[in-house]
């Protein structure tokens, strides 16, 4: 639509329709007229697609391939594996002792080596029991002491991680070799994969005795090894992770942000409202989800509940076929959803929790899952513009200043309103007139105020003819001498689908568009003034 100033157009067409008169011959005192003028006020072209896009809210409009505008909402919540299983200690410490052999060394040459037995080392990991593991960001922190110091010069410790490799094709244990300090060295082990048995992994070490002359070694002398796995984290994980563990979901909710705020207080009937609702699980173990609480609230603040089919107290979920795939998803029929979203809603709510090896085989050994996955859901609302709707008020306020306006020019005026709408909408408008003081003085329309006509749709919603609207809107002296006072212009409109004469469900068409021309009809008083020849 363009809009252009009746004003300042009914200036210009004042100007320029002046003549200039040839007075030899006359003997006229005045001359009086009262020409109309037509100016333009507002004109075009308008369709639904476009009056809609880019002021739907936070939903998207589309179009079906029949030409039915549709508003999908969508959204998507998850939450991480590794944050919602219970945690892997942060923290493993392992430590053992090698004794010395005492008495007196023969000096040598070269260094020897002596393999320790050593135990096999568990993870506390509770009631997890991993059989592979790769790090991701964990340290492995190593202190050799000597008792006495003396041994310092002549022992050291090669300690191995021998199902500990790095993730190569080599698949080279982790190997270090430390002479005996009172600080601790680190190593990084992201990128190790460390192969385990119910957690245990064997622990290799090494004595070496290196090259020295005559020494003596008290009795009771050893080394002191100790290993201390710091923040333990993984980038996967295999094994066992519990018999019927919960995964912590944070409850969420989802708030409809509707095409305009001017649908707040409007009714809306939507036919055949469409949800898709999925659930979504990366964990690579049988899972169950409950939803304890799945519900919408629509305008009038009414809770409904959600059903499924299963029950949302029980819904087996599918799982993800091995490590390198993403997830697995299970849509859940929703059997009330047409009821539910049957008017506009406000909000969606939902509190699930998922629980894994739900089934009681604690002898299982076949659960995954990585840093990066997660248990979740989706759901995608598909809102038809087909239904019924009224009570949908619009208000806007311009401000203005006419006070130059010659009343005593203007005879009277009048608001012509042409219009082709294939748009099912009624629009009934009025405009108020508000002086200094923000009061209202008089109102613009004073009959009906229907100002332009909706389309008229056949029994299945479809657009059988345009509305034609062909009215004029009379201002006389009085409303123009307060239009040219007032400070402010107040449109309040009011919009319904179309009656015929009761509520029909309409469709609103990308096609559909609505041509209308708004002009006024100013009717001047114009007087000549001569002066008379002898």
């Amino acid at each position: 639509m363009r809009k252009q100033s009746v004003f300042l157009l009914a200036a210009i067409a004042l100007l320029a329709s002046c003549n200039s008169f040839n007075e030899n011959g006359y003997k006229v005192d005045k001359v009086k007229a009262n020409p109309s003028f037509y100016i333009p006020v507002a004109f075009g072209n308008l369709s639904m697609q476009s009056a809609l896009q880019d002021k739907v809210g936070n939903a998207q409009l589309k179009t079906k391939p029949d030409g039915l505008l549709y508003l999908v909402y969508s959204s998507a919540k998850k939450t991480s594996v590794a944050d919602g299983l219970p945690p892997l200690p942060p923290d493993e410490a392992f430590s053992y002792e090698v004794p010395l052999t005492a008495g007196t060394l023969a000096p040598t040459s070269s260094d020897k080596r002596t393999i320790v037995p050593a135990p096999i080392k568990t993870f506390s990991f509770g009631e997890k029991k991993l059989t592979e593991i790769q790090f991701k960001s964990t340290e492995l922190w190593v202190t050799v002491t000597a008792s006495p110091s003396n041994a310092d010069a002549v022992f050291q410790a090669e300690f191995k991680l021998r199902s500990c490799t790095k993730d190569t094709k080599d698949g080279v244990a982790f190997s270090q070799t430390q002479a005996p300090s009172p600080s601790a060295v680190k190593y990084p082990l992201a990128g190790y994969v460390m192969t385990l048995t119910d957690n245990s992994f064997p622990f290799e070490i090494t004595l070496i005795e290196k090259a020295h002359s005559a020494t003596t070694v008290p009795s009771g002398s050893k080394l002191r090894i100790k290993l201390e796995f710091r923040s333990i984290d993984f980038k996967y994980m295999k094994g066992f992770f519990g018999s019927d563990v919960a995964i912590g979901i944070k409850p969420e909710g989802y708030e409809f942000v509707e095409v305009s705020d001017k649908f707040k207080d409007a009714d809306i009937s939507i036919v055949e409202p469409k949800l898709d609702f999925t659930i979504y699980n990366g964990v690579g173990a049988p899972c169950k989800v409950v939803l304890t609480k799945f519900e919408v609230v629509n305008k009038d603040k009414e809770i409904i509940a959600l059903r499924t089919d299963p029950s949302s107290e029980n819904i087996s979920v599918n799982q993800p076929s091995g490590l390198g795939v993403d997830r697995a998803e299970t849509r859940v029929k929703v059997t009330n959803g047409t009821e539910a979203f049957q008017k506009m809603p406000r909000r969606f709510d939902l509190n699930m929790t998922a629980r894994i090896n739900y089934d009681g085989l604690s002898t299982r050994r076949d659960n995954f899952c990585a840093d990066t996955s997660t248990v979740g859901w989706r759901f995608k609302l598909e809102v038809p513009m087909h239904g019924k709707a009224s009570k949908i008020y619009s208000r806007d306020t311009v401000s203005i200043n006419l006070s130059n306006l010659k009343i005593d020019q203007v005879d009277a005026a009048t608001l012509i309103v042409k219009a082709s709408n294939e748009v099912p909408v009624d629009t009934y408008l009025q405009i108020y007139l508000l002086n200094e003081k923000n009061v209202v003085s008089d109102s613009v329309i004073t009959d009906d105020n229907l100002f332009v006509k909706s389309s008229r749709v056949g029994a299945n919603g479809e657009l059988a003819e345009a509305g034609t609207t062909d009215k004029e809107i009379n201002l006389n002296k009085d409303k123009i001498k307060k239009l040219s006072e007032a400070k402010k212009l107040v449109f309040l409109g009011s919009l319904r689908t179309a009656r015929q004469p009761s509520p029909v469900d309409v469709k609103f068409k990308s096609s559909q568009k609505i041509n209308i021309q708004v002009g006024l009809r100013a009717t001047m008083k114009l007087e000549y003034k001569t002066s008379n020849k002898n």
